[in-house]
């Protein structure tokens, strides 16, 4: 099995003013410390962090991604339809997609999913 690539999406957003635009600058280094910060914590390995997408499915399939992890069932629901597998992280009891609770579930499912 080939190098898997692990890449988080974040969603785009166009600032109005300077300001906006400054705040949204310092959000995004925010978010990339703490992603950086968690993935490294949890020991995941990473190969980038991808901002500023119009639509999550489309960078997913331009990635060319086989599984994709998030805590919202809509986002989810359009992954599955576009054929990639899903897993959703959240504390709910219910889901129409597979429920995991932390990262070495993940781990163990992708490994289960690799041996197939």
């Amino acid at each position: 099995m080939g190098k898997r690539k692990v890449v988080s999406i974040k969603k785009r957003f166009r600032p109005q003013s300077s300001l906006a635009f400054f705040l949204l600058f310092l959000i995004v280094v925010y978010i990339v410390v703490l992603a950086w910060g968690y993935f490294a914590k949890e020991h995941i390995p990473f190969d980038e962090i991808v901002f500023f997408k119009d639509s999550k499915v489309d960078t997913a399939l331009d990635y060319n991604l086989d599984l994709f992890i998030d805590d919202k069932e809509k986002i989810l629901d359009e992954m599955k339809s576009a054929q990639i597998k899903t897993l959703r992280m959240t504390d709910e009891k219910e889901s129409k997609h597979q429920i995991v609770k932390n990262w070495l579930e993940i781990a163990n499912i992708v490994e289960r999913w690799g041996n197939k």
